[in-house]
């Protein structure tokens, strides 16, 4: 977050865009050091246990606090949020984009459109912004969630047998 900051702000230096955008931070419920700093007004504490489907995200911050304000300064500089979502939303925001989109996301990728969707719904984002939500990480690099509850998936090895399966359904 603290390096996308800096580019944008660099962009805006050498006058490529005119303001910078708003950043949000998206944390899970189980490990949200940041968001629980941002909404109580304090300086951010580690957190406990992480506990979340969103491994990715799951750094307590314990013994280097000082990232996790720094990453609150920068939300803060770009007139941004942050916020927390719970494992059941990430889990739906996930499956949305897959059905929705064709995006087989990872869960912490996932994140950052639950967040963006509790954001509408709270009418912290306006239903006329633009909004883009970053998912970098493959449903594959991290799929042990989806693993345990998806049935076992056929494995083909060519286009024609991809579309037998495809015709059977």
């Amino acid at each position: 977050m603290v390096g996308v900051h800096k580019g944008f702000r660099e962009l805006k230096t050498i006058g490529l865009i005119k303001k910078i955008p708003r950043l949000i931070g998206v944390q899970a419920e189980g490990c949200a050091p940041i968001a629980r700093a941002f909404a109580t007004g304090t300086k951010v504490v580690a957190w406990g246990q992480p506990e979340t489907v969103a491994s990715g995200i799951s750094d307590s911050l314990a013994g280097y606090e000082q990232d996790g304000d720094y990453t609150l300064w920068a939300i803060k500089q770009s007139n941004g949020y942050a916020i927390s979502v719970s494992d059941q939303e990430i889990i739906r925001a996930s499956q949305a984009l897959a059905r929705l989109e064709g995006i087989y996301g990872e869960t912490t990728g996932a994140a950052s459109v639950a967040g963006a969707e509790k954001l509408l719904a709270m009418k912290v984002i306006k239903p006329t912004e633009q909004v883009v939500c970053v998912v970098t990480g493959s449903g594959f690099k991290d799929n042990a969630f989806f693993a345990k509850t998806l049935p076992d998936l056929p494995v083909v090895s060519s286009v024609e047998e991809a579309e037998k399966l495809i015709a059977a359904k």
